[in-house]
């Protein structure tokens, strides 16, 4: 579960990355206004079965919403870069 904890983690800050060269071409008075990423929760501390099945299901949930953020930004850029013509 950590292991996918990191992976969301990277995958949060390449979405995160993209975000801002996009807003930076569109928007340059834009402040940042993301809330902080305090990592993953603290692995020391037991969990019971419902909880990891809600922490699962919130990771599939959030791998799902990034993949759609990925795709709107790949087209978005498409769209900056290419006028349209993608």
């Amino acid at each position: 579960m950590i292991k996918k904890l990191k992976e969301a983690e990277e995958h949060t800050q390449v979405l995160q990355g993209g975000i801002d060269r996009i807003s930076g071409r569109m928007l340059t008075d834009l402040d940042d206004f993301y809330p902080p990423w305090f990592g993953p929760i603290d692995a020391a501390v037991p969990l019971r079965e419902s909880q990891m099945f809600a922490i699962y299901h919130l990771l599939h949930c959030f791998r799902r919403d990034s993949h759609k953020i990925d795709n709107y930004l790949k087209i978005l850029r498409c769209r900056m870069i290419h006028a349209n013509n993608c």
